[in-house]
């Protein structure tokens, strides 16, 4: 069975929204809007290529939104931990598996690969459930209430496994660094600490120029490029022009109507 999920990163990591129906009287809101950097937590003033709250334009940056453990509308999305914005690195952990070990929906990690990728020091475990360990006793073990079956056997794996005689497995990135650490770390430890992506986004120093022409740096994950949002509201490519950096009084709605029609690109896809 194949489940898709769509992830509201960065809520990292990780769910991409392209936009949703947007009409502004004045698009140097758009300008002063964009300058509001994602925060979460102990991370803050996270900026190109995420952004946080609800921004007009193309809408097509990776969406970052603080989480605090609670479910948004049904969908699971990530923890969002922390970031290296040098070197494009978010560390996410699966909010489903964060909230329980014992799933609802057995639903493995798979990230698109277009917009992401593992990190390096990010290893998969396999995590079975409903049959008994294969080797005895075995660490990282715990039981469930599975299929309305209460004390199912579950325990965590390395490597390639017999999947035939269980009853589930998801698939669950977490950090190279602790997996020799299975047995004396629970699992749920381990999934706390989460995983590391990397997100692609690659602007060529354009965003150092925008900056520099007094711009706000957005990146189209659609078309994998880098605008520039100028202080008129109006985009430059790759800068300001110094008619753009002149702002202008504020538009009325007969001046300019900026629609923007709603689409959704897969973030993530879970398979069991």
């Amino acid at each position: 069975m194949k489940f898709l999920l769509y992830w509201s990163i960065i809520t990292v990591l990780f769910f991409l929204f392209n936009c949703a129906v947007i009409c502004f009287s004045s698009n140097i809101e758009w300008y002063e809007r964009r300058g509001k950097h994602f925060s979460c937590g102990n991370v803050t003033n996270v900026g190109h290529a995420f952004w946080g709250g609800w921004v007009p334009g193309t809408g097509a940056e990776i969406r970052g939104r603080c989480h605090h453990g609670n479910r948004d509308r049904g969908i699971e999305i990530p923890s969002f931990l922390d970031i290296n914005q040098s070197a494009q690195i978010v560390r996410l952990a699966r909010d489903d598996l964060v909230q329980g070990i014992c799933l609802d929906q057995f639903e493995s990690t798979v990230l698109d690969s277009k917009l992401f990728e593992y990190a390096h020091g990010t290893q998969n475990i396999r995590v079975l459930y409903g049959r008994p360990p294969p080797y005895g006793a075995m660490p990282a073990s715990f039981t469930c209430k599975l299929n309305g079956v209460n004390e199912t056997d579950a325990y965590v794996l390395e490597g390639d496994v017999d999947l035939s005689s269980c009853s589930a497995s998801v698939l669950v990135p977490v950090l190279g660094t602790l997996v020799d650490l299975i047995g004396n770390l629970s699992f749920s430890q381990i999934v706390r600490k989460g995983f590391k992506v990397e997100y692609k986004v690659d602007d060529g120093g354009l965003c150092s120029e925008c900056e520099e022409s007094q711009g706000r740096c957005g990146f189209d994950v659609t078309k994998n490029e880098t605008f520039c949002i100028c202080p008129d509201g109006n985009v430059g490519y790759p800068a300001c022009s110094k008619s753009m950096i002149a702002i202008a009084a504020p538009l009325t709605s007969s001046d300019i109507n900026m629609t923007w029609f709603c689409s959704y690109q897969r973030a993530a896809e879970y398979i069991v």
